[in-house]
């Protein structure tokens, strides 16, 4: 599979036909929500000063009884901002010019969603600085040691390691996730196209910097992770205890390469049969894939994927799930069911948010979750008023209040830093006649 084959043909004034054609099969309800104004919810307002009301609070309280903050973090934390001139600087953060029109509507109706998830909407001159504002403002609810993971995202990549600006929606450099999670003393993700020729390079920078995983979405950033020229990024990866977040099943809410197919869960077997811990994001519970292992099948449902991957005694422990998303109303209640009952995967799966999308209220509905049987029907106005409060804080206690047939997630699956790769040696910066030097103190708490 190449990256002529995974990539869309055919483009039109910058957007692809591909991008348009999919946007309008399944999800032109989201652009009849922006013309209606239904993106306008309380939870894209800033949070209020005031106390939370009793019942808020003592829910809040509830969730975290037999969880230990240090070791909590969120790991789907995505970052936004707008400070670039073009999508190859990795200090900075960029998004592409078409999002800001409305005839490339695809594109554009996701940039609006998320600007009113993160409450940054008509903010564009200081868009940045919002965006990092108002997360710090919902993250300051959260006990003392739990950590948003923010994560960085790398541009589409051709094989020759051009850096294809066309096809890239966004870019959120590496430098610019470490310096915003350094200011913050929150954790931060990598993203690195393993096409660019120096990509090992940047591999190990990233782990030398304080990176804990290495994020990938290979339909958007048109990656083949069964190709065998990435065979030498994955061993760099083992030998750093890197894991690699990467997107499988299928994706809506970024565009880009369009390779669709990319996002299959098998082909993650790839790098970790090269000894890479593998977190598959969302667990796969979204849209179909192909079964390679039995292509007579055709397409099937990832989570399908997602299930036989975790229960391959082959892989060893090497398989993980964030469960980011699972609680959206496009992705099946049956799915988290089974995540509930599998008790034997909670060690392998890790607590996300996929901030800021818990900030559009209609997206996650409390009154679907609670008719699947998910929730008890008496949390429901108590979680509604959090979700219009602090939907950080919502996505945390929705989850750890998700129960089927009396199994709720085990709270080792919120203790997510567990399975991060162990943070360097803390360093000092000291002068020495007009010369810096950088020595290696202690290493940073766990």
């Amino acid at each position: 599979m190449t990256s002529a084959a995974l990539s869309s043909a055919g483009q039109d004034a910058g957007v692809p036909w591909t991008a348009r054609r999919r946007f309008l099969g399944n999800a032109a309800c989201c652009g009849v929500g922006v013309a209606l104004g239904l993106f306008e919810s309380p939870s894209a307002a800033t949070p209020p000063a005031e106390p939370w009301p009793a019942d808020v609070q003592a829910l809040w309280q509830f969730a975290w009884q037999g969880i230990d903050a240090a070791a909590v973090a969120d790991m789907h934390v995505h970052l936004l901002g707008h400070t670039a001139a073009g999508p190859d600087d990795d200090e900075g953060a960029w998004i592409h010019p078409r999002t800001l029109n409305p005839l490339a509507f695809g594109d554009w109706v996701r940039r609006v969603a998320i600007e009113h998830a993160s409450g940054v909407s008509g903010r564009r001159a200081v868009l940045s600085a919002a965006y990092l504002d108002r997360l710090a403002t919902l993250w300051a609810a959260f006990p003392a040691g739990a950590q948003p993971m923010l994560l960085a995202f790398d541009a589409a990549v051709d094989e020759q390691g051009r850096v294809d600006e066309g096809r890239t929606m966004f870019r959120t450099g590496n430098g610019y996730a470490r310096g915003a999670a350094l200011q913050r003393g929150w954790g931060w993700i990598a993203s690195i196209h393993p096409d660019r020729p120096d990509a090992i390079d940047r591999l190990q920078a990233a782990a030398a910097q304080g990176a804990q995983a290495v994020k990938w979405l290979p339909s958007a950033m048109g990656i083949e992770p069964s190709a065998r020229r990435y065979r030498g990024f994955y061993a760099e990866m083992a030998r750093l205890g890197l894991p690699l977040l990467s997107h499988a099943g299928e994706e809506k809410a970024v565009t880009g390469a369009n390779a669709h197919e990319a996002v299959n869960p098998l082909w993650l077997r790839h790098p970790a049969g090269e000894g890479v811990r593998v977190i598959v994001a969302h667990c796969a519970t979204l849209g179909q894939a192909q079964d390679l292992d039995h292509p007579q099948r055709g397409r099937v449902p990832a989570f399908e994927l997602f299930t036989r991957l975790m229960d391959d005694a082959s892989l060893g422990s090497r398989f993980h799930g964030d469960i980011s998303a699972i609680t959206q109303v496009n992705r099946s209640t049956a799915d988290a069911k089974a995540l509930l009952q599998r008790t034997d995967w909670h060690a392998r799966l890790l607590y996300g948010s996929d901030y800021p999308l818990p900030g559009l209220a209609w997206l996650t509905s409390v009154p679907r979750l609670a008719g699947a049987g998910l929730l008890a029907a008496a949390d429901v106005a108590v979680l509604k008023r959090l979700q219009s409060l602090n939907p950080l804080a919502f996505d945390f206690v929705l989850k750890r209040r998700l129960q089927w047939q009396g199994q709720g997630f085990a709270p080792g699956v919120f203790e997510s830093r567990r399975l991060l790769a162990p943070q360097p040696a803390a360093r000092t910066t000291v002068t020495v006649q007009g010369l810096s030097a950088t020595t290696c103190d202690e290493t940073l708490p766990r």
